[in-house]
């Protein structure tokens, strides 16, 4: 079993990620795909499946930075 890394982030927050990546010349790693999602429009779900995540597949889930901002709103 390969690992897959799924980075979901706000489309705006996500492009300045991939800027600073790029400008700083880091190699985005082949296992990385990047899910740029509005969470207030758009379900996290779909966007997962659109990116190529197999919800039948072993999966871990990193949701740090998005509980902080929901709890906030």
């Amino acid at each position: 079993m390969s690992l897959r890394i799924f980075e979901v982030d706000h489309p705006v927050t996500q492009s300045l990620k991939q800027a600073r990546l790029a400008g700083a010349h880091i190699a985005v790693p082949s296992a990385l795909t990047f899910v740029p999602v509005d969470l207030t429009r758009a379900s996290l779900g779909e966007a997962l499946t659109r990116a190529g995540f197999d919800s039948r597949a072993p999966a871990f889930f990193s949701w740090l930075g998005v509980v902080a901002v929901s709890v906030v709103r």
